[in-house]
């Protein structure tokens, strides 16, 4: 294992440590080593070639007639939809999507842009199973 180190503004380190405490996490290692992780993933689907079976998952603000509605109906490769009303407030939708890799990667980043969209995570793997 290597060593590195980062510098953080005060209030950035205080929302780093509540997040860690939210989520369990036992230290701050662990914590940024899940982050890397995650953006390592993001960074090899965008550069991969080739089709991929993805989950998206989509906290969003609850959105009626636009945002993540019109999203849905614009993707052929959305083979699954799956809605649900966590609260008055908020929705978290998981799309199961099939097709070439740098469509799915569009469609992340593009959920991402949507207005009242507050987190985007999805998991992938090729679909030459």
């Amino acid at each position: 294992m290597v060593i590195i180190s980062i510098s953080l503004d005060e209030a950035l380190l205080e929302k780093f440590d509540s997040m860690i405490a939210e989520r369990g996490h036992h230290n701050r290692s662990e914590a940024f080593r899940e982050m890397v992780r995650q953006s390592i993933d993001e960074w090899q689907m965008s550069q991969e070639k080739g089709r991929n079976i993805a989950a998206i998952m989509v906290l969003s603000q609850k959105i009626q007639k636009t945002g993540v509605g019109k999203f849905q109906h614009k993707y052929k490769e959305i083979q699954t939809l799956l809605h649900t009303h966590l609260d008055d407030k908020n929705c978290l939708e998981i799309y199961i999507v099939k097709g070439e890799s740098a469509r799915i990667d569009a469609m992340i980043k593009e959920l991402r842009k949507i207005q009242g969209v507050k987190r985007v995570d999805f998991f992938t793997t090729t679909a030459d199973l």
